[in-house]
């Protein structure tokens, strides 16, 4: 209940801003379309105001006739004129008789002889000289209303205007705060993980900034585990490196024994070339563990050195591994990569990738099971799995090293590469991506 009511905080503060600032600016519409309605009845109740705009607007349509030799019986062009108005309406009287009427649609004049003298000239009559005589007009003009809208567009607009400014200045706070934490980010982006961004409030804006604020933590964690880890790293490799001088040396002091044939007979050089041979893979199994370990936590995609191959240097390269353990005596089933392109590969790091697959495969998998190797091209992808069934008389268990090897391997050429243990069937996947051009 609580979380759900915080959550909500500045959705409700937003609601609560635009609901004050709409009621603010009614308010003042209301007040500016008063004052409006009191100035506007002021002047339009004013007889020698009035007077004198009707005195304007006949002086403009004697104008009109004089220039265009309008007759009274030119109803179209009287009508377009009025028309272009759109505030008046205009009467016109000759011999006492209505002889145009801007109400009425279409006018004609009447068929008989009665007289349409205008009995109520409540509104004063004016002498206008048409082409075909002198003529009266009675003109009605909606000054009040024409102005009325005028204002009205005024008020909207300044009502709106506001309204925007006090929304902008109730949330202005909040605003203010994001800017902060933007510029905050902006360091952070910088580098400075130990830069404290501000938390203040209790909305949604105070729990992404909090947010934030822990992802900093946990970055800045991150970066001092991995910091420590290079620094073990470091350990790591100058004590493989003093152990890998202890046998080197060993090895060395046989070999010279060897080539100064210092040895009494046979059976020592024989002796001196197996303990020599022993030093060499004990060396190398070192030099393996420390390759493998720097290669598991350090690769880069950056450091390898990709160069365009056919696409059938992987069939090349498996096909290699496939001798080795055929000659061990594994039975494998393999479908080569029958299709034409081209691929972006580090041979030695692909090379050492097929090495750990295959060096799995002759530790755990069982000999008297099939190992079945499947190559499979869809658009751009090619996907090589390896299916193999685990020997029941393995003791040992895996580090993982070698495997995670390979997947550092595949994401550093673009790929992926995935291992499944499935009721003791073990599966390894390699993903990597094909050129078609």
């Amino acid at each position: 209940m609580s979380k759900n009511f915080w959550a909500s905080r500045l959705e409700i503060l937003i609601i609560g801003c635009v609901l004050f600032s709409i009621l603010c600016s009614v308010f003042l519409f209301f007040v500016l379309q008063f004052s409006e309605t009191a100035i506007l009845n002021a002047k339009f109740h004013n007889v020698e105001f009035i007077q004198k705009m009707n005195t304007n607007e006949v002086h403009k349509f004697s104008r009109f006739v004089l220039e265009n030799n309008i007759a009274t019986t030119d109803y179209k062009d009287i009508s377009n004129w009025v028309k272009s108005k759109q505030d008046i309406i205009i009467t016109i009287y000759k011999d006492d008789k209505v002889v145009f009427d801007s109400t009425v649609r279409e006018f004609r004049p009447p068929k008989n002889d009665g007289r349409f003298k205008n009995n109520d000239f409540y509104r004063p009559l004016y002498d206008v000289e048409f082409s075909d005589g002198t003529a009266k007009i009675e003109l009605f003009c909606f000054w009040q209303h024409k102005y009325m809208n005028i204002f009205n567009y005024i008020n909207i607009v300044l009502s709106f205007i506001c309204f925007l400014i006090i929304f902008l200045f109730l949330i202005k706070k909040r605003t203010d705060y994001i800017n902060l934490m933007k510029n905050e980010i902006n360091i952070l982006e910088g580098g400075d993980l130990e830069y404290n961004i501000t938390i203040k409030g209790n909305d949604e804006l105070t729990y992404l900034a909090k947010s934030i604020d822990d992802m900093r933590k946990s970055l800045s964690e991150r970066f001092n585990v991995e910091k420590n880890s290079r620094n073990n790293n470091h350990k790591l490799v100058t004590s493989m490196s003093h152990d890998l001088r202890t046998p080197l040396t060993v090895l060395i002091g046989f070999l010279e024994i060897l080539n100064g044939k210092k040895y009494a007979d046979k059976e020592k050089q024989d002796y001196y070339i197996y303990k020599s041979l022993e030093k060499a893979y004990q060396i190398k199994n070192l030099s393996d563990k420390l390759f493998e370990y720097f290669l598991a936590y350090n690769l880069e995609s950056e450091e390898l050195n990709i160069e365009i191959f056919e696409l059938n240097v992987i069939n090349e390269m498996i096909e290699e591994f496939i001798f080795t353990m055929s000659d061990k005596g594994f039975k494998i089933k393999y479908n080569p990569i029958l299709d034409e392109g081209k691929i972006m590969l580090d041979t030695q790091f692909i090379q050492r990738l097929f090495d750990n697959i295959f060096s799995n495969m002759i530790k755990y998998a069982d000999k008297d099971k099939t190992i079945n190797i499947y190559t499979v091209v869809k658009e751009n992808t090619l996907f090589v799995s390896f299916k193999n069934i685990i020997s029941s008389q393995i003791s040992d268990e895996s580090t993982n090293i070698g495997l995670e090897v390979c997947r550092k391997i595949a994401e550093g050429h673009g790929g992926s590469f995935y291992t499944k243990n499935k009721e003791n069937l073990f599966i390894t996947v390699l993903k990597l991506i094909i050129i078609r051009r």
